[in-house]
């Protein structure tokens, strides 16, 4: 819903004249950052129109904060994005958003520091390649999806320090079974176990059995599960 609303302010006020009255506070979500462009880019779904002087812009447009800093330079055709980037109240980057081709476009987002936060490669519409990253520059998540676009190849995530959290690979890609592993912070095993992916709801679940260890590696139990739902639990000696 906050971020509903951040676009609904935004766009009550996508006019060259008055967008320059933004305040940073209503436009910057503290997570997501600024997201009220994104229905304007017909690559990514987005069916909104941008007018200006009561017609669809087209050509380079340029939105400002209170301030006077730049926070929009946008590239419209018939009314929608291009290509932009969006920068925070102090002049750094916020997101650039680019076509590589036709059917290909990239996104880039940034923290204020000016270290990269996310890289999103689309295809057709769809997510290809997604990787977020941590302020000091390691690997948050990353997933890679096949060429239909509707299942991962791989969806692995890290701690902060580098060390893996969790890794999902192919087990049989046939029957879209993964083996995925679960780590403790410091590196050690916590759970292994297979992922199945249900087509029909677009949802990874755990199925059959799942070892899990303790911080010391000791394997202390074994899960069952069925559909995602844990269906018995035993303890090993």
């Amino acid at each position: 819903m906050k971020i509903v609303l951040i676009q609904l302010l935004i766009f009550s006020l996508l006019t060259h004249s008055s967008i320059g009255q933004v305040d940073p506070k209503t436009t910057i979500d503290p997570i997501y950052g600024i997201q009220g462009y994104k229905s304007l880019v017909a690559y990514l779904e987005g069916d909104s129109i941008r007018t200006c002087e009561e017609k669809p812009c087209a050509g380079h447009v340029e939105d400002f904060y209170t301030s006077g800093q730049v926070l929009h330079k946008g590239f419209y055709l018939n009314g929608q994005l291009q290509s932009f980037k969006n920068f925070f109240p102090n002049g750094q980057i916020e997101r650039k958003f680019g076509i590589v081709d036709e059917n290909h476009c990239k996104l880039q987002v940034f923290y204020k520091s000016g270290a990269k936060k996310s890289e999103v490669k689309y295809g057709y519409g769809n997510v290809k390649e997604w990787v977020d990253y941590y302020e000091n520059g390691n690997v948050e998540y990353e997933e890679k999806f096949d060429k239909s676009y509707e299942f991962v190849i791989f969806r692995d995530s890290y701690y902060e320090n580098g060390n893996a959290q969790t890794t999902m690979k192919f087990e049989n890609k046939k029957d879209h079974t993964y083996f995925k592993k679960e780590y403790h912070e410091d590196g050690t095993m916590a759970a292994e176990g297979l992922i199945h992916f249900f087509a029909l709801i677009a949802d990874y679940r755990k199925i059959d059995e799942w070892k899990v260890y303790n911080k010391g590696g000791k394997h202390i139990k074994t899960e069952a599960y069925v559909n995602g739902k844990l269906n018995e639990v035993k303890s090993v000696d």
